[in-house]
Parts: structure tokens; C-alpha cells; sequence
């Protein structure tokens, strides 16, 4: 396949990924499907977490030192809430 696995980090090559990869919302019922608008850049992984019936998707920068996240409303968009520090994976509930 000539796959170099020790080559270095090409910031071109990674942002390639961005371009090729989206999050998509299927409706099983209606056998649809449709990219979900508003969350871009998934190309180096994505995470959710459903938190009190609130649906939220942590998408980390290409340095993996900040997140975006963003909320789905019932309809499936996206609206960006916050961006934090760290790399986001799953939230856990305290009290």
C-alpha cells in the first residue's frame, strides 16, 4: 500500500481529512439522510454525549489542546455552545 507510518506530521494531509468527513442524521423511519449542518472539521474524530435528553458533540482542534462543543436540537442542527480547553470526551453527571 506504501503507507509510511513513521512519516512526519503533514498539517496539509490532516487537513485533507476535514474536507472528506461529516456527521450525518439518519431517519430510520422515513429511510432518509442528510449531513448535519454547522459541525466541520470531524476528520480527527468526534465524541457525543447524551446528557439530560440534550444531545452534544465534542469535536477537538487539530492540536487535540482545545473542543468545540456543539448541541443537536430534535430537528438534528447543530448550534455551537461553548469551546474549552482540553480534549472533551464524555461528560459525567455529579450531583
Amino acid at each position: 500500500m506504501g503507507l509510511d507510518f513513521g512519516a512526519a506530521y503533514d498539517e496539509e494531509q490532516a487537513a485533507l481529512l476535514d474536507e472528506h468527513w461529516r456527521l450525518w442524521l439518519f431517519d430510520l423511519e422515513a429511510e432518509t439522510a442528510r449531513p448535519i449542518d454547522g459541525i466541520e472539521g470531524i476528520g480527527r474524530g468526534w465524541f457525543w454525549s447524551d446528557f439530560g435528553g440534550r444531545t452534544f458533540v465534542f469535536v477537538p482542534n487539530a492540536e487535540w489542546s482545545a473542543t468545540k462543543v456543539f448541541e443537536l436540537d430534535t430537528e438534528g442542527n447543530a448550534s455551537e455552545r461553548f469551546e474549552a480547553v482540553g480534549f472533551i470526551t464524555d461528560w459525567s453527571r455529579v450531583r
